[in-house]
């Protein structure tokens, strides 16, 4: 019993002291902030060189946002989805101020209504490639490295075991112009706008993992993703080349060249009886 008494007060002797070293640690860290991803992404950088008269020119183009050449995996969703409807809205943007007409932008050319195909001149597609590659640190080992320590958006304290990489992204895009009715392609144009790269951070939660039953036994543990700013990094690269889009789109979309594009619009329709 005595040797029994001794052991136990061992363990509380060396528990105490463990709980005294865990406290002085704490105290002495250092918390960030935890890295945190936007729940819409937004793309600008663009104004229009002029501005005609509201409809102006008589003439109506159809907006659909635009296609993806590759699937998008589900880390980069929302970013892809805030680039489409930017895309969309930038486009917009510059037929109105060209002095034309627009609907939509739509989602797809199957959600355009009969009566917006018939209406409509002229439809503007737009398909897309992003090609994304990530390579995480040389060296690095199963997540990473330094260990962190962040508060999170709820002021909890989280020790993070981070990876970090390199993002690149090869992006090239097409328009395309179309008979509403008939969908046949009247006008095609492609842009390529390079590889890019970005920096982005993993981080997952690492804590001290102590058996119930036995003190002496700890291990250090890995729990959920806490943040990841792959996301964030597509988006810099995306907003980077935006501007560039709408730039080439200004000059692509040449008011006389549509008008012209109309003529053969006219002769589709009168063969197919539209």
């Amino acid at each position: 019993k005595e040797k029994l008494s001794r052991y136990t007060a061992h363990i509380i002797v060396f528990s105490c002291i463990l709980a005294i070293l865990c406290f002085v640690i704490v105290a002495c860290m250092t918390y960030q902030p935890m890295p945190s991803s936007p729940a819409t992404y937004k793309f600008s950088g663009y104004t229009t060189p002029e501005t005609k008269r509201p409809a102006s020119v008589r003439f109506t183009v159809a907006i659909v946002e635009p296609a993806y050449k590759e699937a998008i995996t589900k880390t980069y969703s929302r970013v892809v989805k805030s680039f489409s409807s930017s895309i969309g809205s930038g486009l917009d943007q510059i037929l109105v101020a060209k002095g034309m007409t627009t609907k939509g932008p739509y989602g797809s050319l199957d959600e355009l209504p009969y009566p917006d195909k018939k209406n409509s001149n002229l439809t503007l597609t737009e398909t897309v490639f992003i090609q994304t590659v990530e390579q995480a640190d040389a060296n690095a080992p199963r997540y990473g490295q330094p260990n962190t320590y962040y508060t999170n958006s709820q002021g909890k304290n989280v020790l993070c075991e981070v990876q970090s990489g390199k993002l690149t992204a090869e992006v090239w895009l097409t328009f395309e112009l179309r008979e509403p009715l008939s969908a046949e392609k009247m006008w095609i144009k492609r842009l390529d706008l390079g590889t890019l790269e970005r920096s982005y951070k993993v981080g997952v939660e690492k804590y001290m993992y102590q058996d119930p039953g036995n003190p002496w036994v700890q291990q250090w543990r890995y729990g959920e993703e806490q943040f990841n700013t792959k996301p964030d990094a597509l988006a810099s690269i995306l907003n980077e080349v935006y501007p560039n889009i709408m730039k080439s789109a200004w000059v692509y979309l040449d008011t006389e060249e549509l008008l012209k594009l109309n003529e053969k619009v006219k002769e589709i329709r009168q063969l197919k009886r539209y």
